[in-house]
Formats: structure tokens, C-alpha cells, sequence
């Protein structure tokens, strides 16, 4: 019983204390109200009044430019939605035309199919048919070989001159001698060599400057 006690009176000295501390606080700005000037205390008010009149003009000014934003915004979207339908129309009266063409290709394909179906008919006759016997049919015998343009040329070596890589042929037809050069020859191993008197076979062609020369040189038959 004394412990409850004890703590309600403990409650009760602190709302003391505080309501003390409220009281002193509203004495202390009365007395600063009180050595306030009257001239002062009009210049405040006048203060508060300008910035009321302020704060109204500025509302004021605020609900206009929404109304003048608004007008306009309204009437774009009145435009746009009457081009929007203006567009839609356009294309449903192109569609129209575009479904009309349709429908034609439509009935001239519904009228083709009676033939086509005819013309599968008789196909499928055909397929079922006895097959045409082609056994006593001869393959026609094509001889498709014939003789390569070659312009090799046989002939015998006249002069093989080794230091300086080079020599000459003198062919089977005709009397003109052909140069050539050892880079030209086709050795078939390392021991064999060109020499003076060796019978060749060679492929005529022309250097760089026009003049007949004799590549790939192969000796023997």
C-alpha cells in the first residue's frame, strides 16, 4: 500500500514541476509582449498584412496559368483526337477498296479450281496407267572424247650453255631455234642433266618480250 503511494505522489510532484515551468515560460513572454512598442507592434501587423495580400495575389496568379494551360491542353487533345478518327477513316475507306480486290482474286481462284481438278484427274489416269515399256528404247551411243589441243613440240637441243643457265632447241618442224632456260627443264632426278644432242619435248610459248621460248622442257621421246 505505501510503494503505490510513494509513485502517485512522485507523479503528481512532476506535473507540479512542469505546470510551474508552462507558467513561468507564459509570464516571461507576456512580459516581452509588454515591453513591446505599440508603433512596433503596428509595423508587425502591417507586415503580416502585406504578406496575406502577397499570398493572395499569388494564388490568384497561380489559378490563372493553370486556366491558361489547361485551354490549350484541352484544345490539342480535341485536335489530335479528331485527327486520330480523321486517320481511321482513311484507312477503313482504303480497306474497303483493298477488301474488294480481295474478293475478286478470291471468286477468279474459285473459279479456276473446277479445272485444276480436272486437269489432277486426269493426271492421276496417266499414273495409274500400264508404263511404257522402254526397254527396246537403244541408248544413243555419244562419243564425247576427242583430241586435246596440245602445242607441245619435239626437238634436239643445239647448245646448252651451263654457266650461263641457258640454251637452245632446235625443233622437229622447222629450222628457228627456241630459246630456253635451265629454270624451264624437268629433270626426273638429280643426276640427270641437259646436254648438247638430247632429244626434248617441250611447250612453246613466248617470253616477255614476244619472242618464242620453249617451258616445260622434258627430256627424252
Amino acid at each position: 500500500m505505501v510503494r503505490p503511494l510513494v509513485v502517485h505522489l512522485d507523479q503528481r510532484e512532476k506535473a507540479l514541476h512542469e505546470w510551474e515551468r508552462i507558467n513561468r515560460q507564459e509570464r516571461e513572454a507576456i512580459a516581452d509582449i509588454k515591453t513591446i512598442g505599440t508603433e512596433e507592434l503596428r509595423k508587425w501587423v502591417s507586415t503580416l498584412d502585406e504578406q496575406n495580400t502577397r499570398y493572395a495575389q499569388l494564388q490568384s496568379l497561380l489559378h490563372k496559368q493553370e486556366l491558361s494551360l489547361v485551354g490549350p491542353a484541352t484544345t490539342h487533345l480535341w485536335i489530335s483526337l479528331i485527327a486520330v478518327l480523321g486517320v481511321v477513316g482513311f484507312a477503313m475507306w482504303m480497306m474497303r477498296d483493298s477488301n474488294a480486290d480481295a474478293a475478286r482474286t478470291l471468286h477468279s481462284a474459285v473459279a479456276v479450281l473446277p479445272s485444276l481438278r480436272e486437269a489432277l484427274r486426269e493426271k492421276r489416269q496417266a499414273l495409274e496407267s500400264p508404263a511404257t515399256d522402254t526397254r527396246h528404247l537403244e541408248r544413243p551411243n555419244l562419243n564425247l572424247t576427242r583430241a586435246l589441243p596440245t602445242n607441245r613440240k619435239k626437238g634436239r637441243v643445239k647448245c646448252f650453255l651451263g654457266e650461263k643457265a641457258y640454251g637452245f632447241i632446235i625443233p622437229d618442224e622447222g629450222n628457228d631455234e627456241v630459246f630456253f632456260h635451265k629454270n624451264s627443264v624437268k629433270l626426273t632426278s638429280e643426276s640427270q642433266a641437259i646436254s648438247e644432242g638430247d632429244v626434248v619435248s617441250f611447250r612453246l610459248d613466248k617470253d616477255r618480250s614476244g619472242r618464242p621460248c620453249a617451258e616445260d622442257v622434258e627430256i627424252g621421246e
